[in-house]
């Protein structure tokens, strides 16, 4: 069917068919006129004509001159008669510049309609000076942690308004991004409009949100540890990352000249020493101090070392209070000198002697205004200000005289005296009380002591005698605690180096002296030198090397898990608040009873009375007649001390008597409270199960892989390099006697040689089967049962599927009367066939088949320190940690050149030192190493600096480095937190003097004007654009701008192009 707009021009060829079939042949007269008629209302500008093309007209592009106008007149009634594009062009395309209209796309627009030309517009109002209108942005973003797999829920996080938990701080979410940083996924959101500080570790949402991902932290800043040289404020350094940071950057806002850095030179370099700096640690002073006038008339510790010496790492304390009076007269204060000397009383006295004087300090320094005034006294005895004194039951080997202790965590003073029932303490702050179950705590020392009963607080001194002259006398007002501490590392006969020292400095005043806590040395300072950041880190070793199994738990003046001392512990344990009820014995089984009576254990707590942390529970089970018959323990109870005593609560039973069989450990770390009825980490289960231990290399410092010099040293600082692992072992110098020189290439021993002892060593072999070898340790101990009273111990060395070789092999044995026999080793033990040993720490086993012993020869060394040939006596600086030279046999020079027999070895002690003053370096495997250091001045120090950029991926703590100046070591910690930064930039620039900004004129440069840029005169189409399209309220200007298009010819040269 045709459409309903499908029309035809002409009607008249269509006449004849719309006669029927008769009218067709018997009228065609008829036909042909009515056709006729038709033709001639088809033509031109006749009725049927301008029917049939009304549907064209309404088409301008093929519309009459007519419709035209009318349509010019209806859409153009603004514009010229003569446009450009022409009239058809112009009215289909009008709705794009009415729509357009208050824009510069409708000028544009416009002009190229009418005039065919193309025009640009110019906004001065886009284009004026504002004063600070420069937006500057700073980004600020987060690093969290998100789930992996769940990247769409992190995407969601956009746009969204987020708060954390903890600060409460807001932000709305601009973007997310998923990044690597070093190959660790880092998830970052960028904020705007924040408040407050987002903190690491805090949490953050949105409302509706199901996830909360925590902040990770970004760099905020770095704590410098080397503060490099030649650098100036400025300067932006990259920060390098240890582990995953990337793309920090800071820079550099205070430098400073250092008055000292130091330098370091191995003198000695030692034996004993690790690489893992949790075994071997390099302690530089912080304070060196000039002393003099050594004395140690009243030392009473180690006198074996002999007098005038400190000992490395004990504390030195320097006693100072600082003392208000005021006085009824000037005598007091007429007569004060430092020379001399005040006594102190807690009251009005008639005489002085012995047990009135509570104090006695030389007077350092002195100020008065008239009769009141203030002294700095170096306390001899006692202390001037309040003393409390707690009573305890437990032991205070551990806590060093002069430090800082806390009271139950809320009070603080200094401990000034110690024995085993009394600890006396300066109160250097108000609040201590008369109450029990005190705690008293040491800062340096780490000790605790608890189970406290009733505290004295003491008055303290309320008179002062000048020179112990009852006549010359004052009362105290006042009493500040002032006491100086710092723990030894190094010293020779005019100075020391301490570490952690006090904050405040040592005092070079009249009479100052210092004292150590152990040697009781003492000493006069007079200067105080400081410096701080120096550091090293051991990085390699030399070639001479062993692995051995070091222990990293001490049994020494330090407490247990239960916070007894370890030194004051019974050798089974029996106080060491480590126990258990392993079992009860029914001494009387007593009638009467029933299985419902109740067991009640008393006592055995750390104090008489007290119960342990938990009280064993036990039930009985009677026979007929009431007799006792078993007894069953459901708790074996916690934290026993001593054993409890039993009773047990009845209605009709008597006479039953039970006792309880006690199970005790150490409380070592390796075991801490655990115990049980077939383990208890104490006496009697062998050492290498009761600590724990790690395999080392150890060998001599080869090289440092990191050293700071710090800064500010104006004295060369001390250092200290110790294994504290190691120098336990006690392996020292030795002095060595030989005979029978032999060499073909020398004539004798030299400095710096390094000699081997060859020594057969025997091991046990033991043939098993059953045993899982790769699941034994090297170095672990084995444990065979061989039957009740009997059990045999070794070490395990190596092994296969079917042999095993074992060294240091003990049998131990309890003998009938109790006592542990321990008199066979090695190859006179017999191990049992067919029975299982064990491995102590993997639980590995195997069933002994046979055993055969075997000889593996050990090699140990040692260095030549010095060699005395007129005499044939070395110094040998041992190169092994257990093993010494043996007489009667040869050494030889590493090369096997030269040789000679041992005659005599003797190992080095304290006292054969030639030191007479100064520091006694224990002079033994892992504290024997030793540096020249000097302190040079240095300039451009870094002082402050400032974080730029966070970048991504840092990590709280860890090392960071960065390279300029000088390239001296420059390092830090990160420190990583709050949410991160990046350089800012201006989103615009209507601030700056140097742009294209004008001032406003009320005019041309104003908010509401604008110009067209065309090639014809403004006056051309001015009126046009005011008629047509401009934006009423607005002003507008022209400016002919004509733009030029070069012809230009182009010509390519011939070429050709091949491919192979």
């Amino acid at each position: 069917m045709a459409g309903l707009n499908d029309f035809e021009d002409f009607i008249s060829p269509l006449i004849e068919q719309q006669f029927p079939a008769v009218y067709r042949d018997d009228g065609p007269v008829l036909v042909s006129f009515v056709k006729a008629y038709y033709e001639y209302l088809e033509q031109t500008d006749k009725d049927l004509y301008n029917t049939r093309k009304m549907f064209e007209n309404r088409d301008v592009d093929q519309s009459v001159d007519t419709f035209l106008e009318h349509f010019r007149k209806e859409f153009l009634s603004e514009f010229p008669k003569t446009i450009d594009q022409g009239i058809p062009f112009t009215i289909k395309h009008i709705m794009d510049v009415y729509r357009a209209k208050g824009t510069p796309r409708a000028v544009e627009l416009l002009l190229k309609l009418v005039h065919g030309i193309d025009s640009t517009i110019y906004v001065p109002g886009q284009h004026l000076f504002t004063a600070s209108e420069a937006d500057f942005y700073e980004p600020r973003y987060i690093e969290v942690i998100f789930p992996y797999d769940n990247d769409s829920a992190f995407s969601d996080f956009q746009g969204k308004d987020i708060t954390g938990t903890i600060t409460g701080a807001t932000a709305t979410v601009d973007s997310c991004l998923k990044t690597t940083a070093s190959g660790k996924i880092t998830y970052i959101m960028f904020l705007a409009n924040v408040v407050g500080t987002f903190k690491r570790e805090e949490l953050v949402g949105y409302v509706g949100g199901t996830l909360q991902p925590k902040i990770t932290g970004s760099l905020s800043s770095v704590d410098l540890t080397a503060n490099g040289s030649g650098l100036s404020v400025g300067d932006e350094l990259t920060v390098s990352s240890s582990k995953y940071g990337s793309q920090g950057l800071v820079r550099v806002t205070g430098i400073t000249d250092g008055t000292g850095q130091a330098s370091y030179t191995i003198n000695n370099k030692g034996f004993g020493y690790s690489t893992n700096s949790a075994h071997s640690n390099v302690l530089v002073s912080s304070a060196t101090m000039a002393v003099n006038n050594y004395t140690n008339s009243n030392a009473i510790f180690r006198s074996e070392y002999g007098g005038n010496t400190f000992f490395s790492l004990e504390t030195i304390t320097q006693p100072i209070e600082f003392v208000d009076f005021t006085s009824g007269d000037s005598t007091f204060t007429s007569s004060l000198n430092t020379t001399s000397y005040v006594i102190g009383t807690n009251s009005s006295v008639s005489s002085l002697n012995s047990t009135n004087q509570l104090a006695n300090g030389k007077i350092g320094v002195f100020s008065n205004t008239g009769n009141a005034g203030s002294l700095t006294l170096f306390v001899n005895s006692g202390t001037f200000g309040n003393q409390v004194q707690y009573f305890h039951q437990s032991n205070t080997v551990a806590f060093e005289l002069g430090e800082t202790v806390s009271v139950n965590s809320t009070v603080t003073g200094v401990l000034n005296a110690a024995n085993s029932t009394v600890l006396t303490i300066n109160a250097t702050s108000s609040g201590f009380s008369n109450v029990t179950t005190q705690q008293v705590t040491g800062e340096r020392s780490g000790a605790v002591s608890n189970g406290m009963n009733t505290a004295i607080v003491q008055t303290g001194v309320k008179k002062l005698f000048f020179a112990a002259t009852l006549s010359t006398n004052a009362n105290s007002t006042a009493v500040a605690n002032g006491y100086r501490t710092g723990t030894i590392i190094g010293a020779n006969s005019t100075a020391i180096g301490l570490v952690a020292n006090s904050t405040e400095t040592f005092l070079s005043s009249s009479q100052n002296f210092i004292k150590g806590s152990e040697s009781n040395t003492h000493a006069n300072v007079s200067a105080v030198r400081l410096g701080s950041g120096g550091s090293l880190t051991i990085g390699t070793l030399g070639l001479n090397t062993e692995t051995k199994n070091v222990y990293t738990d001490f049994i020494s003046s330090s407490n247990n898990s239960a916070n007894t001392d370890i030194l004051d512990m019974i050798i089974d344990g029996a106080n060491s608040g480590v126990g258990i009820v392993n079992s009860v014995t029914i001494s009387a089984a007593g009638s009467g009873y029933s299985n419902s009576d109740t067991v009640v254990f008393a006592g055995g707590g750390i104090t008489t009375g007290k119960l342990p942390t938990t009280n064993a529970i036990a039930s009985i089970t009677t026979n007929g007649s009431g007799n006792i018959t078993a007894v069953t323990l459901s708790n074996n109870g916690v934290g026993y001390y001593s054993a409890p005593t039993i009773t047990i609560t009845t209605s009709g039973g008597s006479s039953g008597t039970l006792a309880a069989v006690m199970k005790h450990g150490y409380g070592l770390p390796k075991h801490g409270n655990t115990i049980n009825t077939t383990h208890s980490g104490g006496y009697s289960n062998v050492i290498n199960h009761v600590l724990n231990f790690t395999e080392d290399t150890l060998g001599s410092i080869n090289t440092f892989s990191s050293t700071s010099g710090g800064n500010n040293y104006t004295a060369a600082p001390f250092v200290l390099i110790q294994n504290r692992l190691v120098d336990k072992f006690n392996q020292r110098n030795v002095q060595l006697k030989y005979d029978s020189f032999i060499s073909s290439t020398r004539s004798n021993f030299a400095a710096d040689d390094v000699l081997v002892q060859t020594q057969p060593q025997s091991f046990l072999v033991l043939t098993h089967n059953g045993a899982n070898d790769a699941a034994f340790t090297v170095g672990e101990g084995i444990v065979q049962v061989v039957n009740s009273t009997v059990n045999n111990y070794a070490t395990y060395v190596s092994g296969n599927s079917t042999v095993f070789t074992i060294r240091d092999g003990k049998r131990r044995k309890v003998e009938s009367g109790g006592a542990i026999n321990v008199g066979l080793t090695d190859a006179s033990i017999t191990w049992a066939t067919g029975n299982t040993f064990v491995g102590l720490t993997s639980g590995s086993t195997g069933n002994v088949t046979g055993q055969s012993t075997s000889t593996v020869n050990r090699f140990v060394k040692g260095k030549v320190l010095t060699s005395n040939t007129s005499a044939n006596i070395l110094e040998v600086q041992m190169l092994d940690t257990r093993f010494d030279f043996n007489t009667g046999s040869n050494v030889q020079i590493e090369d096997y050149s030269s040789q000679a027999n041992v005659a005599e070895v003797y190992a080095h002690s304290a006292n054969t030192s030639t030191r007479t003053t100064g520091l006694r370096l224990d002079e033994r495997a892992g504290l024997n190493a030793n540096l020249n250091v000097t302190a040079t001045t240095a300039t451009g120090l870094i002082e402050t600096l400032e974080v730029i950029r966070s970048g991504y991926g840092y990590e709280d703590s860890e090392t960071v480095t960065m390279s300029g100046g000088d390239l001296e070591t420059i390092s830090g910690a990160a420190i990583v937190n709050n949410h991160g930064i990046a350089p800012g930039h201006h989103r615009n620039n209507k601030g700056f003097l140097n742009e294209d900004k004008y001032i406003h004129d009320n005019d041309f440069y104003q908010e509401f004007s604008y110009q067209v840029r065309t090639e014809i005169p403004f006056d051309k189409y001015k009126q046009q654009i005011k008629d047509v399209v401009h934006l009423a309220g607005s002003k507008p200007f022209g400016m002919v701008q004509t733009s030029a298009t070069a012809n230009m010819a182009l010509a390519i040269a011939n070429t050709s192009v091949s491919q192979a």
